[in-house]
């Protein structure tokens, strides 16, 4: 994984620019959480459906938790690999066989690979598709997906 050839095995930087230490031996530090929301969530996920809150919580993130520039340019490279521009991409997760095998408890059944195509193709149909992604851990998933979209599918070896 790219992130791992980080040339300073660090992969955020200081929204501020100065380091942690610097700032906790100025006399004056203290921490200022003005800008937090009222809205937190709990063990929900509910709120991922609220655009609002996800918008909110980016904007903490890209302000507090900048990449360094190495990763930033990992990053980069590797959405200018995966991801071609003006694209329309149709993302699928197949979980894998020990997935479908162990069946956890309060879990949505995986479907097979065969209906994940037939809906993929029904998607990619509908939405008009020029690519699919996959992310799956499974190579019997993986392979008989390239059979099925060759150049057309995207995944992360």
């Amino acid at each position: 994984m790219g992130l791992l050839l980080c040339p300073e095995n660090e992969v955020f930087g200081q929204s501020g620019g100065v380091s942690v230490e610097t700032v906790l031996n100025e006399k004056n530090a203290r921490y200022v959480w003005s800008d937090n929301p009222p809205y937190f969530p709990n063990d929900s996920i509910d709120f991922l459906y609220n655009k609002e809150i996800v918008k909110h919580y980016f904007k903490l993130a890209e302000k507090y938790m900048p990449f360094t520039k190495s990763v930033a340019s990992i990053l980069k490279e590797e959405e200018e690999k995966l991801l071609p521009k003006n694209s329309r991409i149709l993302g699928i997760l197949a979980r894998g066989t020990d997935y479908t095998m162990l069946r956890p408890y309060f879990h949505p059944v995986q479907p097979s690979i065969e209906m994940i195509i037939s809906e993929a193709n029904k998607y990619r149909k509908e939405y008009d598709c020029d690519k699919i992604y996959v992310a799956t851990e499974d190579q019997n998933n993986l392979e008989r997906l390239k059979k099925e979209y060759g150049e057309d599918l995207i995944y992360i070896e």
